[in-house]
């Protein structure tokens, strides 16, 4: 497969590049070793995917919020996007912005495509519910 440099062009028609390719890959003619080795290399891919997702989705409303706007207009664009719900893009967007803000560390691993997105979902979702106190001294326990 050609690199795909995103920096350098239109993302959107990239990435519907990547799917346009995705969708034509045949399992025939491919050993069984292989074909493992691409199913692991697609949840890595699935779980950068989520990241890139992440970083757009918290500046899209970041963006929103500095001109002064409510951030549920942007969180419609987020459903619509995502094909869910509201309330899903809700998550999403609060998954989003601790991400990147508040769980470097988790980001990381998910950019690496070495968690899934359900997984940081769980962790974000895990470190919310322990309260503020604990969320501090479990991200300096990551430094």
């Amino acid at each position: 497969m050609d690199e795909i440099a995103i920096r350098d062009g239109v993302p959107a028609a990239q990435v519907a590049s990547l799917v346009s390719w995705l969708s034509s890959v045949d399992p025939e003619g491919v050993d069984e070793r292989q074909r493992l080795d691409a199913v692991s290399a697609l949840e890595a891919l699935k779980g950068a995917a989520a990241a890139a997702q992440a970083r757009l989705t918290a500046a899209a409303v970041t963006d929103r919020e500095a001109l002064g706007e409510d951030s549920r207009s942007v969180r419609a664009e987020v459903a619509l996007a995502r094909r869910c719900s509201p309330t899903l893009a809700d998550q999403h967007v609060g998954v989003a912005k601790a991400l990147v803000s508040e769980m470097p560390e988790t980001m990381g691993a998910l950019t690496r495509g070495e968690i899934s997105e359900r997984r940081a979902m769980i962790l974000v979702r895990e470190v919310w519910s322990t309260g503020a106190r604990w969320t501090d001294g479990w991200r300096r326990s990551w430094r």
